[in-house]
């Protein structure tokens, strides 16, 4: 190799070292793929324990504490849990506060011009906003501000369909939510029955009563002797102190519902079953018992009227609160 050409290739490889040590210092400077993906990850939003939101056409109070109260379906099919979820597209749980059919007359009484499609989410958004002006943000109420869960309930309704009657069924969780009255009392809206939808087959069940009437546990017949029926009596304590437990909260609430005839009769009912019972664990049911005395008396009365035939005797006072198609 001539002395010319030796010099050039030690030029060549210096300019050569020169550029790697000027890659090498511009790749240690960049952040590799996986830190700029890892850099790039955003934290999930924590999802609130109760929050007032709206969907396209209803206003609804959701959260984690409402998935809890969802979350409470044993001995649901399956099936039907899907169903509500294919119709929600997702497995969140929420209590419509005001439904489609409500919003414009929910709006008239809160000063808000009922908008058109294109600025309905801010009118919904400045109606979520009236609300907490006059009953306070959700994160700051008090626990008894919450819905309290009373327990599972279901019903049934038939249906013309394509001139084929269907029966559809629907099983929810009812709540006490003394709140949600007083707000949609403030929105000049009827009292609501507020719940929480599990599941339905085929279709959901709206337009009907869905009050703490239909809760199951009034459906449910007196626990048998474990003597006739040969069940041990282990089984039958715990199912018993179960019912002792339900209807306790039972009569906790039903001053609120001194209008709500199918719910105090069936709490009637169960608890005269289990009178030795409350009376054991000394639960005041006061309460029922005066509404039983109450009807024992009306029922006299009405047969003193007319004890010729029972067709002119006036039917059974139903609730007063109106029923809510929500879901």
């Amino acid at each position: 190799m001539t002395h010319k050409k030796k010099k050039q290739h030690e030029k060549n490889n210096k300019e050569q070292q020169e550029q790697q040590v000027t890659q090498d210092d511009h790749h240690d400077n960049q952040p590799n793929e996986q830190q700029q993906q890892e850099e790039e990850v955003v934290e999930p939003k924590p999802q609130p324990l109760i929050e007032l939101t709206h969907g396209y056409a209803y206003i609804s109070l959701e959260g984690f504490y409402i998935d809890t109260i969802g979350y409470q379906r044993h001995g649901i099919s399956p099936s039907l849990i899907q169903n509500r979820i294919q119709r929600d597209g997702h497995d969140h749980s929420h209590i419509t506060l005001i439904h489609r059919k409500e919003l414009k007359l929910a709006m008239e009484a809160a000063n808000i011009e009922f908008p058109k499609k294109k600025r309905k989410a801010q009118a919904m958004k400045n109606l979520i906003q009236w609300i907490m002006e006059r009953v306070g943000e959700p994160s700051q109420w008090k626990e008894y501000d919450w819905p309290m869960d009373l327990g599972l309930a279901h019903v049934e309704k038939q249906e013309e369909e394509q001139q084929q009657k269907l029966t559809s069924k629907a099983y929810y969780r009812v709540l006490h939510w003394p709140l949600g009255q007083k707000i949609r009392a403030l929105l000049n809206l009827e009292p609501a029955f507020f719940h929480v939808t599990i599941g339905f087959d085929p279709k959901d069940v709206h337009g009907i009563y869905k009050g703490p009437g239909t809760l199951l546990c009034l459906k449910e017949q007196q626990y048998p002797s474990p003597l006739s029926h040969h069940i041990r009596f282990d089984e039958v304590q715990k199912e018993q102190q179960g019912m002792i437990h339900d209807l306790t909260r039972l009569l906790y609430i039903a001053p609120h519902y001194t209008k709500d005839m199918v719910f105090l009769n069936a709490l009637a009912n169960q608890c005269s079953c289990y009178r030795e019972q409350l009376e054991t664990c000394r639960i005041d049911w006061t309460f029922i018992q005066q509404h039983i005395t109450r009807n024992n008396n009306n029922n006299n009365n009405n047969h003193n009227k007319d004890d010729d035939t029972e067709e002119n005797w006036p039917e059974a006072p139903g609730a007063s609160l109106s029923p809510s198609s929500s879901s």
